[in-house]
């Protein structure tokens, strides 16, 4: 199983059995007490850590919708930890600064907060944040699931057989891939069909648009 089979492993796994899981990190008691209290509007699990580093010894990637995360922390700074987080392709962080700074700001969208929150913050900020930030988790873990899902379907498929649906996405005839590919007309027939049964598409457009154009 690779690394993103896992998280996405994970992740749904965490979707399903209870609800996301937001962790917070921030060098004040006092901060994540306020911001516990009011995450309890929403349906979430709310975890607290005083420093990175703390938050890193429990964390499993795949596993926390959203992060709120403090830009200055002693140790490791916020931004460390962003750019720690940027191979979960799941989680979804918003940076807290009491020091805002344009340039604090661009930093943490460019390694992949979604939004920068500036203290002191109104209290609906916060919640739109986190339930923007879970919405785009769920987005996140639908795509990753459905990502594998296909390549679980592919893998069984031979470069032979590959060569044919990718020759036949041209829309060329059957008989001018065969020329093509220098096989019989029965061949590509047969690797179309075995195409199909692997793939468990249930006609040529479909396998098509799974192996050509995953996007689509």
């Amino acid at each position: 199983m690779t690394g993103t089979q896992e998280i996405s492993r994970i992740a749904t796994k965490e979707t399903r059995a209870k609800r996301p899981v937001v962790c917070a990190v921030d060098d004040e008691k006092a901060v994540l007490q306020a911001i516990h209290a009011a995450l309890a509007q929403l349906d979430v699990e709310v975890k607290c850590y005083l420093s990175a580093e703390d938050f890193l010894g429990e964390y499993r990637p795949g596993a926390v919708a959203c992060m709120l995360i403090d830009y200055v922390l002693p140790g490791a700074s916020g931004l460390d930890l962003l750019e720690r987080l940027q191979s979960d392709p799941v989680i979804q962080v918003v940076m807290i600064s009491g020091q805002g700074t344009i340039s604090s700001a661009v930093n943490a969208m460019k390694s992949g907060a979604i939004e920068y929150l500036e203290k002191p913050y109104e209290i609906s900020s916060l919640l739109g944040a986190v339930e923007n930030a879970i919405d785009r988790n769920n987005q996140a873990c639908a795509k990753l699931q459905a990502q594998n899902q296909r390549q679980s379907r592919l893998e069984g498929l031979t470069r032979a057989e590959r060569d044919v649906v990718e020759a036949s996405a041209t829309g060329d005839s059957i008989k001018e891939i065969a020329g093509k590919l220098d096989i019989s007309i029965r061949t590509v027939h047969m690797r179309l069909a075995s195409a199909m049964k692997k793939t468990e598409t249930d006609n040529k457009i479909e396998l098509i648009k799974l192996i050509c154009y995953p996007e689509a």
